[in-house]
């Protein structure tokens, strides 16, 4: 089958571009012909995955520039024989709605988070054919609020890529030298959250917890990993709380399966979420999660059993949970164990592959 990926945002490093990377990467294993459509600056990594990768101007905010970048994309179904197109945000199912009317091509959308700006909800049930959720949350809202027949809405859950996010596959000695590479003593436990430095990721909730944690766990350490437009907030968060021998700014980093395995928890107190797949990702590798309760987080998250959830800024709840996993080695690794179990179980890239690929025969 020949499909083309329509990703109508910046190309960035976060959830919807790692589900993207491993979509295109198991679809290619099967022997799918996959082309990929971004906004702005390609990139160099999804040109070794994709058959070939294109650039548009996805975001201007003159009309007529996507009709003109619908146009061109027909030429491209055309020429590359494309069966269907997978969209991924809003921007590219109303442009694969539109080449539709234009060529009848089929397309789906992926859904990641709730659309809260979404304006005319009841547009979008009645334009866009089927889409696909990353959680039974989203599901639900899509048919209550955005007026979605519930047979054109089909929840998918997130994968995460188990051979990749494998514990045992990383040395001692070489998680040990990251470990000294970062300034982190052998003594110190870490505290990881791994996200876009954006407010809505929680970073500053994180800070304002680890003064409390630091009093009943001073050996601690906490890495914030990622780039992002709040990181000269987040850093004057931390100088103003006088905790800056205490916090670790990575930047970008490719190695996030090697800081997670140094991490002994992982947060992500978003206020905004779809399904995060740094989550899955940490509880592969047997690590605690902390997470807030919204979306689609109830449903890879059982409280107290692979984890802990908070209600969104729940600086208090955040710092008490943390500590009490810091303080018991024992409820960690327990934690740890059945988080892991969790995700073979329900959220793998094998079960994520398998059920887009129906999608797609069940269209064309």
């Amino acid at each position: 089958m020949n499909i083309l990926i329509l990703f109508t945002q910046p190309w960035r490093v976060g959830g919807a571009e790692t589900h993207v990377t491993d979509l295109i990467s198991g679809l290619t294993a099967k022997g799918h012909k996959v082309y990929l459509a971004v906004h702005g600056e390609k990139s160099k990594k999804m040109d070794e995955l994709v058959d070939e990768q294109w650039s548009f101007n996805f975001r201007s905010v003159n009309i007529f520039q996507y009709l003109i970048v619908a146009k061109q994309l027909v030429k491209i179904i055309k020429e590359k024989k494309i069966d269907v197109i997978h969209g991924h945000q809003r921007t590219a199912g109303y442009i694969a709605s539109y080449i539709k009317s234009l060529i009848g091509i089929p397309f789906v959308v992926t859904i990641h988070d709730p659309w809260n700006r979404a304006v005319f909800k009841s547009y979008y049930g009645k334009k866009f054919d089927h889409i696909i959720t990353v959680s039974e949350f989203l599901r639900k809202r899509f048919i209550a609020d955005f007026g979605f027949s519930p047979d054109k809405v089909h929840t998918i859950y997130n994968g995460a890529d188990s051979e990749r996010y494998n514990l045992d596959k990383y040395p001692i000695a070489q998680l040990n030298k990251l470990r000294q590479g970062l300034g982190i003593q052998p003594h110190e436990k870490v505290v990881s959250l791994i996200a876009r430095l954006y407010e809505s990721k929680g970073q500053q909730y994180l800070i304002a917890a680890a003064a409390t944690v630091l009093i009943k766990c001073p050996n601690t350490k906490f890495l914030l990993v990622g780039s992002g437009e709040h990181e000269d907030k987040f850093k004057k968060q931390v100088s103003g709380q006088g905790l800056e021998n205490s916090f670790i700014f990575t930047g970008y980093r490719e190695d996030i399966p090697e800081l997670i395995a140094i991490s002994d928890i992982v947060v992500r107190p978003s206020n905004m979420e779809g399904f995060p797949i740094n989550m899955l990702e940490a509880m592969l590798m047997r690590k605690p999660v902390i997470a807030t309760k919204i979306a689609g987080v109830p449903e890879m998250i059982t409280h107290g059993d692979n984890g802990f959830m908070i209600e969104p800024g729940d600086i208090d709840s955040l710092a008490s949970y943390i500590s009490t996993i810091l303080l018991d080695e024992g409820m960690g690794k327990k934690m740890g164990t059945r988080g892991q179990q969790i995700v073979l179980e329900k959220f793998t890239l094998k079960s994520l592959i398998s059920k887009v690929e129906n999608l797609y025969a069940s269209l064309v």
